[in-house]
C-alpha cells in the first residue's frame, strides 16, 4: 500500500490579524502553479477575484466552510487526490504570551 501524497501548507496569522499562506497555499487558493508565485509579492486583484470564485465553487461542491476545507478540496481535486496538511501558526497569540 502506498502512502497518500501530501501537500503541506503553512498558514500564519500576524499580530495585526492578517492571514498569510506559503506558496503551496496560495497556489491552491488562486489556482495557479507555485512557480508563478514570488515570496512576499503583492497579489493582484485578478488573483483575489479568482480566489473568491474558487472558494464559492469549492463550497458549492461540498468542501465545507473555511479556508482549510477549501484548500483540502483543491488539493484532492487538482493534485491527484493529495491530502492537505495545514500547519497553522498564530503570531497574535505568541505576541500576547511574551
Amino acid at each position: 500500500m502506498t502512502e497518500p501524497k501530501r501537500i503541506i501548507v503553512r498558514a500564519t496569522t500576524t499580530e495585526t490579524g492578517d492571514l498569510h499562506l506559503d506558496n503551496a497555499g496560495y497556489s491552491l487558493l488562486f489556482g495557479i502553479p507555485e512557480t508563478d508565485l514570488i515570496v512576499g509579492e503583492e497579489h493582484s486583484a485578478d488573483r483575489w477575484r479568482a480566489a473568491a470564485r474558487r472558494i464559492k465553487e469549492a463550497e458549492a461542491h461540498g468542501s465545507g466552510k473555511g479556508l482549510g476545507a477549501v484548500l483540502a478540496y483543491y488539493a484532492d481535486v487538482e493534485r491527484d487526490g493529495a491530502e492537505l496538511v495545514l500547519l497553522e501558526r498564530d503570531d497574535q497569540d505568541a505576541a500576547h504570551d511574551a
